[in-house]
């Protein structure tokens, strides 16, 4: 108390005149307040509000401090950002995706399949599981929506025709019955091509440019050169049966036969047949060039790989190298 009392004393004695450097109070509500402010500051050397801020500036925040006033945290950043790198990736958003595929050796992309989702380049890969190959078709062309609705009908016209021959063997009374066979047309295996308008006939405009695959059962056994000889004798026996007979009308034109090496870890054999040649249709049609690669898988089914267009295509020298660089990459892997 006796403190108390001499700090009043004191107040009236300094009048609370300002010193120099020191403003006026300039309102009567802070006045009181200015008042106290100021004794506390020359009695009992307690600074003053302004000054304990000039004396203790804020404390800065560190980065978890600050992540923890938002509500998130290291761990949860680094888990957000992994997710949208992952979403990126698998939509190959803006074509990041290809991008990294094109900077990843051809081996690595080929053993990792992720071209047969993602486009590489210009190209992307298909792969038929069923007969065992492989090759890459351009990024552009579509797959035959006509062919995969025949595959269909053609497993059900087989499984039909399965439960019908069972039915006729059980029967007691099957004299005079005769069994039926299913229907020997070919269907191809696969085939994409550029997508095109129909005309007023109904056919694509772009159906004389395509690559297909056919897949064709031979007898237990079979091999090229056993059968088709050398792969000359084998090119002449094929425009001579299949694309140009006598009386159809075609004339077919033998460009170059070889045998090619397509070795890998992945393929099941090495030695393919390859054929470049021209077929001229005459009023039927504009002539066509073409490369056919033949192989036999599992010496039990034949493999026949074609990509064709017409010949004029081929003089494009960026056509060109798209029909070359598809009909290099066909090879036989294993099933």
């Amino acid at each position: 108390w006796r403190n108390h009392r001499n700090g009043q004393e004191r107040l009236h004695e300094l009048n609370l005149e300002p010193t120099e450097g020191e403003q006026q109070p300039t309102a009567a509500t802070d006045s009181k307040k200015d008042a106290l402010a100021v004794a506390n500051e020359k009695i009992y050397n307690i600074p003053s509000e302004q000054q304990q801020q000039q004396n203790n500036p804020p404390k800065t925040l560190t980065m978890e401090q600050q992540m923890s006033m938002i509500g998130t945290s290291p761990r949860r950043i680094f888990l957000s950002v992994l997710s949208a790198t992952g979403i990126a990736l698998a939509g190959n958003l803006f074509g990041c995706t290809s991008t990294l595929l094109n900077l990843a050796p051809d081996e690595l992309v080929e053993k990792s399949k992720l071209d047969l989702y993602f486009p590489r380049g210009d190209f992307k890969r298909f792969e038929g599981s069923e007969y065992g190959y492989t090759f890459l078709y351009p990024t552009l062309w579509v797959a035959d929506t006509a062919l995969e609705l025949a595959k269909v009908q053609s497993r059900v016209r087989k499984l039909d025709y399965a439960m019908e021959s069972r039915t006729l063997a059980s029967r007691e009374d099957g004299v005079g019955e005769k069994r039926r066979s299913a229907p020997s047309n070919i269907i191809p295996d696969s085939a994409f091509g550029p997508p095109g308008n129909l005309n007023k006939r109904g056919v694509s405009e772009q159906g004389d440019t395509n690559v297909s695959v056919i897949a064709t059962p031979v007898r237990k056994g079979f091999t090229l050169e056993s059968v088709l000889g050398d792969p000359k004798s084998a090119a002449e026996t094929l425009l001579k049966v299949s694309l140009a007979p006598e009386g159809s009308g075609r004339t077919a034109t033998l460009v170059d036969a070889c045998q090619v090496d397509r070795s890998s870890g992945e393929s099941s054999q090495s030695s393919l047949y390859r054929f470049e040649y021209v077929v001229d249709r005459g009023l039927r049609g504009v002539p066509l060039r073409a490369i056919s690669i033949i192989a036999e898988q599992n010496r039990d089914t034949l493999i026949t790989f074609t990509v064709v267009a017409p010949s004029s295509d081929w003089e494009d020298s960026a056509e060109y190298a798209k029909f070359q660089k598809v009909a290099s990459t066909f090879k036989l892997i294993k099933r």
